[in-house]
């Protein structure tokens, strides 16, 4: 007799009719023979819940083949920040890390110089200059109404006190650029506590991807301190030859492919085409938008890009990982009833993204295996090693 019994929660294999008619007992109730003659494999429900196994029918529709070209990923344009000193100074510490997560307004480094004591002394000087201007002001239309100043002498005081208005403004500009909130400006015209260096703020939430502050180390206007990603969102530019560029439009999905995840497909949309072409490789780039919420996608990484440019063939397919191959032979597992599959065996064709083409072996409406169909597979083989 054939053992039956799979450790666990395995299934149950039961041989069917065999190509040559004969039949094998079974250690169970046996499943129905398959129509075709084909080994059956029975499930039990708790076996099934314990796999997650899942099923999808096997349907007939249009086979987008896509136009397979090379790219790259890179940060989105509009989500990161190359992040850097607006004065000449010195860092007098630093807060965040590479791989650090920020959101926009942390502050990533602490930056000293002398500029920023002028800057707030400035500022405090404006601020009691406005006091006084106001203060006089405010007298001389007292005094107005008394027939006590001039109407000229009011008009010359509130002037000055519009000239004074203004340079606190321009004041407090200028302690903006420098990065100071308005909540640590507030706190300074409050306090009239100076601070002795001023943070270096990030522009946007997402991950610290460079680095380069360190304590103590001399920094200028013009020199990167930090490199922040949103990295939910990136870029693929793929490379375009001139001879399919017809074919290539704004709004057409595509397929990205990277070596790291080779099982895993990420979908975009193409966002825009390049102006020129490359003189040496006669391609043009295609910039293709790709969500990335789990930050999988790493720029730099090389991707392999299908675009779906066409309307696409008639096809009958099933999903890329309802197929399992057992040496030169691709097989797929068609649900009967509830817990028995029969084991199928079928002719492939063309991929495109996730679906297969199946020229032969399964009929659209049948349902077929996908998520535990390795697990079927797996347990078929040391089934029929057991058997010898």
């Amino acid at each position: 007799m054939i053992p039956t019994a799979v450790a666990g929660l395995l299934v149950l294999v039961v041989m069917g009719c065999s190509e040559s008619g004969g039949t094998q007992a079974a250690e169970s109730d046996p499943a129905a023979p398959d129509a075709r003659g084909s080994q059956t494999l029975r499930m039990t429900p708790d076996a099934i819940k314990a796999i997650g196994l899942k099923t999808e029918a096997v349907t007939r529709g249009r086979l987008q083949l896509p136009l397979q070209v090379s790219g790259r990923v890179t940060y989105d344009e509009n989500r990161f920040a190359h992040v850097s000193a607006p004065i000449a100074g010195r860092v007098q510490s630093f807060r965040a890390h590479i791989g650090d997560r920020v959101k926009r307004g942390d502050p990533l480094a602490f930056i000293e110089s002398p500029e920023i004591g002028r800057a707030q002394s400035d500022y405090l000087r404006a601020m009691a200059e406005l006091g006084v201007t106001e203060r006089a002001f405010e007298r001389a239309k007292a005094l107005l109404e008394k027939k006590g100043v001039s109407r000229g002498e009011v008009q010359r005081l509130e002037g000055e006190a519009l000239r004074a208005r203004a340079a606190v403004q321009e004041a407090k500009d200028h302690l903006t650029l420098l990065g100071f909130t308005d909540e640590a400006v507030a706190r300074l015209a409050e306090t009239g506590a100076a601070e002795t260096a001023m943070p270096l703020v990030s522009p946007l939430s997402g991950v610290v991807v460079r680095h380069e502050a360190f304590t103590g180390a001399g920094v200028e206007p013009t020199q990167m301190l930090y490199l922040v990603a949103d990295l939910s969102v990136v870029w693929v530019e793929a490379d375009v030859p001139e001879r399919d560029l017809a074919r290539v439009q704004p709004g057409q999905r595509a397929d990205i492919l990277v070596q790291a995840y080779p099982d895993r497909v990420f979908s975009g949309r193409v966002e825009t085409l390049g102006r020129a072409l490359d003189e040496k490789t006669r391609t043009l780039m295609v910039r293709v938008v790709v969500p990335n919420r789990d930050e999988a996608l790493k720029p730099g990484m090389l991707a392999q890009v299908g675009l779906l440019t066409g309307a696409g063939e008639d096809a009958i397919t099933v999903p890329a990982d309802a197929v399992q191959r057992d040496g030169e032979r691709a097989l797929v597992f068609v649900e009967q009833e509830p817990g028995v599959f029969a084991v199928r065996e079928v002719t492939g064709g063309r991929k495109a993204g996730n679906r297969i083409e199946i020229r032969s072996g399964v009929e659209p409406g049948e349902k077929v295996v996908t998520t535990g169909s390795f697990r079927l597979k797996s347990d078929m083989k040391k089934t029929e090693m057991e058997a010898g």
